[in-house]
This record gives structure tokens, sequence and C-alpha cells, in this order.
């Protein structure tokens, strides 16, 4: 692992620490310092690949402010699991819900597969259901 904090680390750990930190940043910045452009991502059963995970997230990221916590992170070689908790303020429509200033709580389990200091792979469930549960209805519902 490289001392340098501006240099891409390849430990599994430090990777996927750094893209939550990111992620709780709201994505400002560059997706290509932490996924590979080969990714392939598997969010509750779709496949996703780069272009579909930054668009997702993006609009997440409008929808809410959310500070993710790790609670719990398992190493096995090249794979990380981490169980998530996320708290988020509903900021931006969501699902044709309109914002609602809503705090809401969530978790998830995402095992993160990364190469070459980046995430290559991923494998998640989130969810998204309690979330939806927590949140006023679509509008014109």
């Amino acid at each position: 692992m490289s001392s340098d904090p501006d240099q891409p680390s390849l430990d599994p750990v430090v990777v996927v620490r750094r893209w939550i930190e990111f992620a709780n940043g709201g994505f400002n910045g560059d997706f290509l310092q932490f996924i590979s452009p080969e990714y392939g991502g598997h969010l509750s059963g779709q496949h996703q690949d780069l272009a579909e995970l930054i668009r997702l997230e993006l609009r997440f990221a409008a929808a809410f402010t959310v500070q993710r916590t790790i609670d719990d992170l398992i190493v096995q070689g090249e794979k990380v699991v981490a169980r998530i908790t996320s708290r988020a303020i509903h900021v931006g429509e969501f699902y044709g819900r309109p914002p609602s200033g809503r705090e809401v709580t969530f978790t998830a389990i995402v095992i993160y597969r990364v190469v070459d200091g980046r995430i290559r792979e991923v494998w998640g469930e989130v969810d998204f259901s309690g979330l939806l549960r927590q949140l006023p209805g679509p509008s014109g519902a």
C-alpha cells in the first residue's frame, strides 16, 4: 500500500473505504478513480455496466443527501463484503415521490471484487422497499 494519499491503493479494503467516502461526498469527481472500466454490477438481480452505475448513483445523489456507515467488512482475497447502514434526507424527486425532507434509514449488503486497485464487480442487495416505505407516496397517488 502506498503512503501517498493521492496514489491509488491496491488494498481492497482501502479501495472500498475510499469508494464509500466518495459516495458520502455525493459522487463529486471521477468514478474511474474507484471503478474499473470493465465494471459489472449486479444489484438485486439486475445487471449494470459502468454507465448505468454512474447514472443510478448520480440520480440517487440528486434525491438524497446520504451518510453511509460501514457496519461490517469481511475480506477474502480480492473480495470485500460490506454491511452498510445509510441515513439520508430526501431532498429531490425519487420514483415519483417529491422531496419531503424526511429522514430515512436503510441497509445494504454489498460484495465488491477489487482488481488492480479498482472495483471490477459488485453484487448488492439494498433494502429499497424499506426506503420507499419511509417516504410519502408518489405525486398524484
